[in-house]
């Protein structure tokens, strides 16, 4: 089975990958830096892993569990562009 992203050149790919972590850096930067939709909507996910974590007595950080799901799904874009990986096999 063959991936729609197969078909586009190589430095196409290039540029969407670079444009993408532009995107990502600044979102991050928008959250890190001030009061955005984006932060309060990262800040009330957090707060709310927090107090699941809290019921399950567990001593886990919410704010890290929400970066490493951040950075999973980069790295699973990241390898859908450049690997061709078929996004249903990750699901």
């Amino acid at each position: 089975m063959s991936s729609w992203i197969g078909d586009v050149p190589h430095g196409l790919k290039a540029v969407v990958l670079l444009t993408g972590g532009m995107a990502a850096a600044l979102i991050g930067h928008a959250i890190a830096s001030g009061e955005t939709a984006v932060s309060r909507l990262y800040e009330r996910y957090v707060r709310r892993l927090d107090q699941s974590l809290r019921l399950l007595f567990m001593p886990e950080s919410g704010r890290r569990i929400a970066r490493i799901q951040i950075a999973a799904i980069g790295v699973v874009l990241g390898a859908h562009a450049t690997l061709n990986v078929e996004m249903w096999w990750i699901a």
